[in-house]
């Protein structure tokens, strides 16, 4: 936006004294800087599409040309970031109609969103149709998937004035739907989209839409959905908006929420609606740049302000203006900062830069403002990343932007625009606290990244304050709740809400949910004080535990307190220099918990990141690992690099007297390598390495990739794949740990690596799990049976669910898909669940989709599997066998009606079980009778069962119900489980023919399948009963594969002494056991 003569591009083409006289006398540098409103800048932005994904918030934009004395310019589109509300980082162009497409000419105002792990972004090509473009990021690149537009005259009821200005939204029940349309009343459409995301369903729907203009934006809050949009100039081209318990239908006009903004010279406007981090935003745009430039109203600028909600529900009108969002957290200094991201700039422009990501341009004077950067304790020195074809300096000021430069910086000449060269510079001072950044150029450079480094890095005090609100985003939180009261600190506090029936935790566990986890610090060996802000109204009955590193737990119990009041709590003894993590886990529901207080009796303490990683320390390789030599004793066999210097280290080591240190590292794709050998296609893979960074080394991200042969195209992407990537540390050892899958060319080797190209780091510990390529690692069933059991890791996410019960579990596409049963206590009924999760550790804060909700219905007792003979998922349920059909298992609404599963069956049949061999499928099932009975059907005749047999009987104690049969790989064998009582256990056969005969495996109660005579709980006893479940399978389609080297079982389990009588509401909650 800020023009130049010359674009830094170009500056290698002409000599540096040109450039400069050119530059010098032809840019105009303003007195005063922009505030916070508009958010960007150096270009102009227009139609803002906010969305949160991954715990930013991103937002598309139109983009206007400089120039432009009208819309036909509009080609492209901008796409920008922040964690912060202001701080904003430019992701520079990721679409542009005319060259990703073939059809399209024009980018209009656009919206995105995320959906199973793509993102789609959809287009108006002018006024005239929309497309839709789709990409595995959100920073891209973009595909078009169909060649044509997506809506466009063709659309049934879709043929508006103006076919633009699309609101994409997805209900909670995963139906998703397209908002359309613009010029005046009559003109506002919605579609319903499949779930591809790129075809529409039926006809649009006309909405009756008060003097409305353009812009609709579709956002729920509350259950209410609200319909927002930019009305006609007779009402004062407002952003209006209407509510409705229906996302089609029924909406009332319910007010403004956005008048014509400031400095908007009374023109249309186009707005988006997001929550983030407990605060709800208002994003739109104005003209305030342009004004303040001369320029002409065809050049916008995107704002955002917060958004409030009335008690009613209604919106409070937004009072918008210069001052903007307040920031939501720190820079941290101390990480490697991409210069494309500030708050305010003068002169910069950006562009795409070789050394990854983007660069700012400066000029002489230009300028970035980035706020509220912490230094902690103190920065000695700033490292940058820069190139420059003349030479240039860069002044490093705080607060206000004339007071006296902190350091400058010589950038030397590198030898090209982009020729980048990492300099290090000492600052005139020691830099501590909170600071506004400025950073201006005296002289031309491009700029990539910069970092401050010091000995204050690790800041601290004798005194750690925490919000417990604040770790609302571990990944065992739930079921704690973050609610509001004015007397606790910051207004917010944590709780296991109380239910009405006294839930109690009657055993802690480190892997129990309801949990969070303070990591931090001590600088030297000191006693630590801890304690608490809490609301305890009764003592007997609010109470938690709490629990230093590994030691015992300890059970805060019989304290009341009038209100909110502080307790003091239990000082810890001698805690050595080095990190340490306070665990705070909910035992009775009702006790409010708020700011925890730390005091160390000598030297610092402070706070280390949360990377929501859960604790590293309860992953267990997989007992198949085949990684030869990944704890690297005493050689380097199977540890190589990509590039720069690789050796054993006998200084840092996980486990053992070594690891793996890399060193040199002059590129992001630098990194150490392991190789696993071959892997087997469509097999699934456990993967995870230990890092740690190298002594005085800042936090930086570390990721695993996989890496496959080429295959011959002039693209590489398709050879890599990541695996996991976490935030490291030089203070500790930090694990990175994911799942992969085989497909496509020979496996090569596993790549440990960095964004940032000069870290040193250390690997240790390398482990796989899963079938290796080479001699098909399998295992035959044992004759007696050990596991290890998790504490609970769902529990049900409802008030009115009772219990989480009698899972099905499929994993599919790196994430684990999991229907359960629930007790509505609302309805007086059983219904069903769905979620998915990547990994454990996500399990029980997933979101749990009531499948009542879908045409399915009451999902009871579910059994899913891929049926490959008609390409599509089933769902096996009850009550009366029925089933349902899906082409995605991560969309709850795919499902189908349920239709019957079997003719002439038994009346009281209950959990319904199929699995197929090469020519049948078999329907196994109980009548809690003491019977196990089985239908049969061809493959060709799937799923039309007729009639059953007995297959085999005793009483109903010892065959009670919850049958499971597998197919054992690398075997002939076939596994059937059937649960028993009391307690609750399983027996297991064995046969070679799924028509039998079953011969006995483990099948007694003091040698079960599992049960509790061979299940331990590491972190304490929760359950007694080892019930209805499912084993985690090798594959997941029909012929239901386990692999006995790595067998785990996701089973329901209930507290022994909750004091439930009632079956319908135990307390049941969903563990994990694994094989020993």
């Amino acid at each position: 936006m800020n023009i130049k003569c010359l674009s830094k591009n170009m500056y290698a083409k002409a000599s540096a004294a040109i450039v400069l006289g050119v530059l010098a006398s032809s840019v105009t540098v303003p007195e005063t800087a922009l505030a916070a409103n508009p958010i960007v800048s150096h270009v102009y932005t227009a139609d803002p599409a906010a969305r949160v994904f991954n715990g930013r918030v991103y937002v598309v934009t139109t983009h206007d040309q400089d120039t432009q004395t009208g819309y036909n310019e509009l080609v492209d589109y901008y796409l920008f970031s922040s964690d912060d509300m202001v701080n904003w980082q430019d992701h520079g162009i990721i679409w542009n109609s005319k060259t990703n497409t073939n059809w399209a000419n024009l980018a209009y105002a656009p919206d995105f969103i995320e959906r199973n792990g793509k993102y789609y972004l959809y287009f108006p090509d002018g006024g005239g149709s929309i497309g839709v473009a789709v990409a595995d990021n959100p920073e891209g690149p973009y595909v078009d998937p169909l060649g044509h537009p997506l809506v466009d005259g063709s659309t049934p009821n879709g043929s508006v004035q103006w076919i633009f200005d699309p609101s994409v939204f997805i209900d909670d029940d995963g139906q998703a739907y397209l908002y359309f349309g613009g010029g005046g009343e009559g003109n506002a459409r919605v579609i319903k989209l499949n779930d591809d995301m790129i075809s529409t369903s039926g006809s649009a729907i006309s909405l009756n839409v008060p003097n409305f203009f353009e812009a609709l934006y579709m956002h729920k809050h509350n259950g209410t959905y609200y319909l927002s949009y930019s009305s006609d100039t007779s009402s004062g081209m407002k952003i209006n908006y209407m509510t409705s318990n229906n996302p089609t239908t029924g909406f009332s006009y319910r007010g403004t929420v956005l008048p014509n903004p400031w400095e908007n010279n009374f023109n249309n406007n186009h707005a988006s609606i997001i929550d983030y981090k407990g605060k709800s935003y208002i994003f739109y745009h104005n003209r305030v740049v342009a004004n303040e430039r001369g320029a002409s109203t065809f050049q916008r600028s995107v704002n955002v302000d917060l958004l409030e909600y009335n008690a009613d529900g209604t919106i409070k009108q937004v009072n918008a203006g210069r001052a903007g969002a307040p920031q939501l957290k720190t820079v941290n200094a101390f990480n490697i900062n991409q210069a494309e991201m500030f708050d305010e700039e003068n002169g910069i422009e950006t562009e795409n830069a070789s050394d990854g990501t983007l660069n700012i341009m400066m000029g002489t004077g230009d300028w970035i403002k980035v706020s509220g950067v912490n230094f902690g304790n103190g920065a000695q020195e700033l490292k940058l990343r820069a190139a420059t074809d003349t030479g240039s300096s860069l002044d490093v000021i705080l607060d206000r932007l004339n007071n006296s430069p902190v350091a400058t910086i010589d950038i030397n000449d590198t030898g090209g625009w982009q020729t980048w060269q990492t300099q290090l510079t000492a600052l005139n001072t020691t830099i501590s606290g909170v600071h506004d950044v400025y950073l201006r150029a005296n002289g031309w450079h491009n700029l990539n990244w910069y970092q401050f480094t010091g000995s204050g890095g690790n800041a601290g005090s004798s005194s750690l304050a925490v919000e417990l609100e604040s770790l609302s985003g571990q990944n065992r939180f739930s079921p704690l709740s973050v609610k509001s009261d004015g007397g606790a600190s910051n207004g917010k506090y944590i709780e296991w809400p109380n239910n009405g029936s006294h839930q109690v935790l009657s055993s802690p566990s480190n892997s129990a949910s309801g949990q969070v986890a303070i990591k931090f610090n001590v600088s030297q060996t000191t006693n630590v004080g801890f304690n608490m802000l809490a609301s305890l109204a009764g003592g007997y009955d609010d109470s938690f535990y709490y629990q230093l590193d590994s030691g015992n737990w300890i059970t805060q119990n019989n304290t009341t307190t009038n209100g909110w009041g502080k307790i003091t709590l239990q000082t810890f003894n001698n805690v050595a220099a080095g990190d340490h993590t306070l665990r705070i886990l909910r035992r009775e529901d009702g006790a409010k918990l708020d700011k925890v207080t730390l005091n160390a009796a000598s030297g610092n303490i402070r706070l280390l990141a949360d990377d929501n990683s859960g604790d590293d320390g309860d992953y267990q390789v997989p007992s198949n690992n085949f990684a030869d030599n990944g704890g690297a004793e005493g050689s380097l066999m199977n540890w190589s690099k990509t590039a720069g210097s690789i050796r054993l280290s006998n200084t840092q080591s996980h486990s053992g007297s070594s690891s793996v240190l890399i060193t040199g590292r002059t590129a992001n794709w630098h990194g150490i390598t392991f190789n696993v050998g071959s892997l087997t296609n469509g097999n699934q893979y456990d993967v995870a390495v230990w890092v740690k960074l190298a002594a005085g080394s800042a936090d930086v991200p570390i990721t695993l990739t996989a890496k496959r042969q080429e295959d011959g195209d002039s693209s590489t992407y398709n050879e890599y794949e990541q695996v996991a990537t976490a935030v490291a540390s030089a203070n500790h050892w930090t694990l990175l740990q994911g799942f992969y899958t085989q497909s496509g060319t020979p496996f090569e080797h596993f790549i440990i690596e960095s964004d940032n190209e000069t870290v040193s780091f250390y690997a240790d510990d390398f482990s796989i799990g899963g079938e290796a390529g080479s001699g098909n690692q399998t295992c035959d069933l044992k004759s007696k049976f050990s596991w290890t059991s998790t504490g609970p890791l769902i529990s049900p996410q409802r008030r009115n669910w009772a219990s989480i019960k009698d899972p099905t579990i499929v994993r599919y596409n790196n994430k684990y898909h999991v229907f359960a049963t629930v007790f509505d206590t609302a309805r007086n009924t059983w219904g069903g669940v769905y979620l998915n999760f990547s990994d454990w550790n996500q399990a029980g804060s997933a979101n749990q989709v009531d499948m009542n909700t879908t045409r399915a219905g009451n999902t009871v007792a579910p059994q899913v599997f891929f049926f490959e003979p008609e390409n599509k998922w089933y769902m096996i349920y009850q009550w009366g066998a029925k089933y349902s059909t899906n082409t995605d298992i991560s969309n709850p609404a795919g499902w189908t009606t349920p239709k019957p599963l079997l003719r002439n069956g038994l009346n009281n049949g209950i959990d319904y079980w199929v699995i197929c061999d090469d020519n049948y499928c078999h329907l196994f099932f109980s009548g809690d009778d003491g019977k196990l009975y089985r239908s049969k059907v061809s493959i060709g005749n799937f799923p039309n069962f007729s009639g059953y047999e007995v297959v085999m009987q005793d009483t109903a104690a010892r065959l009670f119900e919850a049958s499971n049969v597998y197919k054992v790989e690398g075997t002939n064998k076939y596994l059937l489980l059937v649960e028993a009582y009391s307690p609750r256990y399983f027996r297991s056969w064995t046969s070679t023919s799924l028509d039998g005969p079953w011969t006995p495996l483990a099948d007694t109660k003091s040698n079960p399948f599992a049960g509790a005579a061979n299940v331990s709980f590491p972190g304490g006893k929760w359950t007694d009963d080892i019930s209805h479940g499912e084993m985690i399978r090798s594959g997941y389609d029909q012929t239901l594969k386990i692999n006995a080297c790595n067998m785990q079982y996701l089973y329901q389990g209930q507290n022994p002494n909750s004091g439930v009588s009632d079956y319908n509401r135990l307390p049941y909650r969903l563990g994990l056991i694994s094989a020993k």
